[in-house]
């Protein structure tokens, strides 16, 4: 087993590689389901269902919209300038953290109903 430890956009992380973990395949069910991704929808599946897009992030982008605009007013490398681009980096990380939670969230969902 080895760690690494990172620094990224003001937060720290662990990268873990272990070695010699069993893989534990689910059983197998006979169920295929069909996902089609699209721009109204994120997602519509082969019986009809629809999964909506992440709109809770709206909010942020709007929020984005504005540090942009700010950050084009500034001098280019200044204090302000540098301070500015910090808080863009950290809400475009916010809007990548809650976009992968709801993925995993969402895959974990349809692996659990096709198991059951």
């Amino acid at each position: 087993m080895s760690a690494t430890v990172k620094y990224e956009n003001g937060r720290w992380y662990t990268v873990l590689n272990c070695k010699n973990v069993p893989i534990i395949p689910l059983p197998r069910t006979g169920i295929s389901i069909g996902i089609d991704l699209g721009l109204t929808s994120l997602m519509v599946f082969s019986n009809g269902e629809k999964r909506e897009p992440i709109y809770h992030i709206t909010k942020i982008e709007k929020r984005i919209a504005k540090s942009n605009q700010n950050l084009s007013k500034k001098q280019h490398n200044s204090k302000n300038f540098k301070k500015n681009v910090k808080k863009l980096n950290k809400l475009h990380t916010k809007v990548v953290d809650i976009r992968n939670d709801e993925y995993q969230k969402l895959s974990t969902e349809i692996v659990k109903r096709l198991i059951s």
